[in-house]
């Protein structure tokens, strides 16, 4: 039987493991699985790491939309990442929302 984990940031930290196959066989659907037990509200790389998953199609089907709601997330809470990926991804949609 595992053990819960249950400090702050630890699912992202081992999610990121899975993603890149660092030390674990590279397992990309369960880092996103890890990444979506992870609290977003308490830490915005969650949500700028979903982003990702979901503006590239890695472990999850492609989903703009949904990259887009995680970016903005990210952003609004500071993420300088989130808000290149964001702004990325509006250019070529909403130019004047594009600029953050």
């Amino acid at each position: 039987m595992q053990k819960a984990i249950t400090v702050p940031g630890a699912r992202l930290e081992l999610a990121k493991l899975y993603l890149y196959g660092l030390g674990v066989p590279r397992d990309q659907t369960k880092a996103v699985q890890l990444l979506k037990t992870e609290p977003t509200a308490a830490i915005a790389e969650v949500s700028y790491t979903l982003g990702l998953a979901y503006s590239h199609g890695i472990g999850v089907k492609r989903d703009e939309t949904k990259a887009i709601s995680l970016f903005r997330y990210a952003a609004e809470r500071g993420h300088a990442h989130a808000m290149h990926e964001l702004a990325r991804l509006l250019i070529d949609t909403d130019p004047a929302k594009a600029y953050y």
